[in-house]
């Protein structure tokens, strides 16, 4: 999904691509510093949910709450909530809250990166129609969440 400027949009963002970056270890220390509402934002992208209302109808809580998540503006959650969220962005509740572990398990960021490897290592013909298959499928998957 690239636009006429040929910059990716955020809702573009691969999942792959996401670990990628958070697997760099400048990026690690990154993370860890960041604050809530910023690793909320990053597991939003990578999950394909565009915006707080739709994150709010997948965990089943008010919009408002969701919007205060995103915009920082309230960090408190209670644990039946950040399990949900956790759930429903594929990501680690304690990476949500603390920053102090990697985003996705061991096993789905090793496929993750098993992933990437195959990728990279086709012709550039090829890779690209496989980066058009997975953007086509990031549209299809979230149109559904919508």
């Amino acid at each position: 999904m690239l636009r006429g400027n040929n910059k990716r949009t955020p809702d573009a963002i691969p999942r792959a691509l996401v670990a990628q970056w958070l697997a760099d270890k400048h990026s690690r220390r990154e993370y860890k510093m960041m604050i809530f509402c910023e690793r909320l934002r990053i597991a939003m992208m990578a999950g394909g949910v565009k915006n707080p209302t739709v994150l709010a109808a997948l965990v089943g809580i008010p919009k408002q709450t969701a919007y205060r998540w995103h915009d920082g503006t309230n960090e408190k959650i209670d644990p039946q909530n950040l399990f949900k969220l956790s759930d429903v962005l594929g990501v680690s509740a304690r990476w949500l809250m603390m920053g102090d572990v990697p985003p996705y398990g061991r096993h789905t960021q090793s496929v993750d990166n098993d992933l990437m490897t195959m990728v990279h290592n086709l012709p550039a013909d090829k890779r690209v129609q496989v980066v058009s298959f997975v953007e086509a499928l990031t549209l299809l998957s979230t149109s559904k969440k919508e």
